[in-house]
């Protein structure tokens, strides 16, 4: 089922939260565009996040079966699609128990 929502709607996702129809996703989805580990290519997809004061989190859904998370171990700065605007923020993907949660500040 995964890959259902990699092929089909993360890219509908992409598109709406890019267009000036955001208002439609972006109370509660925005989009993150960092660096591939190993190839070094920028990734964007679509997450559900939180925020709390300055800081934004986001859960890492099935975190056992997703990748994504595991190239923000290390403090990384990355881009956001937060409400119809570009964010730059560092992120940092922190393990706790069995849950994976993304924080980022703004640089």
């Amino acid at each position: 089922m995964l890959w259902f929502y990699r092929w089909f709607v993360n890219p509908l996702l992409v598109w709406l939260l890019r267009s000036p129809f955001h208002w439609l996703a972006s109370e509660r989805l925005m989009l993150i565009t960092y660096r591939g580990r190993r190839t070094g290519r920028p990734i964007t997809i679509p997450v559900s996040y939180r925020t709390s004061g300055s800081e934004i989190r986001v859960t890492v859904g099935q975190h056992t079966q997703k990748q994504w998370w595991r190239n923000l171990t290390t403090e990384s700065p990355v881009e956001l699609h937060l409400r119809g605007r570009r964010v730059q923020v560092l992120a940092r993907a922190v393990e706790d128990g069995d849950a994976v949660r993304v924080l980022m500040r703004p640089t």
